[in-house]
C-alpha cells in the first residue's frame, strides 16, 4: 500500500481555538507584555541616575504610562513622553523622560550651548546601562505576560 489517509475530527473547533489564539495575542494584550517587560529596565534605570534633586528619577517612565511609575508628579513640571506605539501585531514603549537634562545627563555634553556657555560634562549614563542590564529579564516578564495570556485561552 503507498499511502498515508487521515480523517481530522473536530476541525471546525480546532480552527475556532486558533483564531481565539490568534486574536488574544495582539492589540492591548501585546502593549500589556512589552509594558511589562519594560519595567525592569525602568526600575534599574531610576537606581542607575546620578541623583542631585531626585527629579531626573522621579521623571523616567514608561511612555504613555506614567501613573505607573512610582514618584511621577506631573505638577512637577514634567510630563508624559508619550512614545506608545502598537497595533494589532506590533507593540513598543519608550522609556525615559523630558526632563531637559536628561539627554546630557545620559551622554554628556562638551561645547558650547545656545546661550554662549561651554561644557565639558562627560555624563553619567543610566539608560543604556540598565538596558544592558537587564534585557533578558525584560525578555522574561514579557514572556511570562505572554504564558499568562495564553494560560487563559487555552484552559
Amino acid at each position: 500500500m503507498d499511502g498515508f489517509t487521515a480523517t481530522l475530527v473536530g476541525g471546525r473547533e480546532l480552527r475556532r481555538q486558533l483564531d481565539k489564539l490568534d486574536g488574544a495575542f495582539r492589540g492591548k494584550a501585546l502593549l500589556g507584555a512589552v509594558v511589562a517587560g519594560a519595567f525592569p529596565i525602568l526600575n534599574r534605570a531610576k537606581e542607575n541616575v546620578h541623583k542631585v534633586s531626585g527629579t531626573l528619577g522621579r521623571s523616567l517612565h514608561i511612555g504613555g504610562h506614567p501613573e505607573l511609575s512610582p514618584g511621577f508628579r506631573s505638577d512637577e513640571g514634567y510630563s508624559d513622553i508619550g512614545g506608545l506605539s502598537s497595533s494589532a501585531d506590533h507593540a513598543e514603549v519608550v522609556i525615559g523622560t523630558n526632563v531637559v537634562y536628561g539627554r546630557r545627563e545620559e551622554l554628556g555634553f562638551m561645547g558650547t550651548d545656545r546661550l554662549g556657555r561651554r561644557y565639558n560634562f562627560a555624563g553619567h549614563p543610566y539608560l543604556r546601562p540598565a538596558f544592558d542590564e537587564k534585557r533578558a529579564e525584560a525578555e522574561r516578564e514579557m514572556a511570562d505576560a505572554l504564558r499568562a495570556i495564553l494560560a487563559r485561552v487555552v484552559r
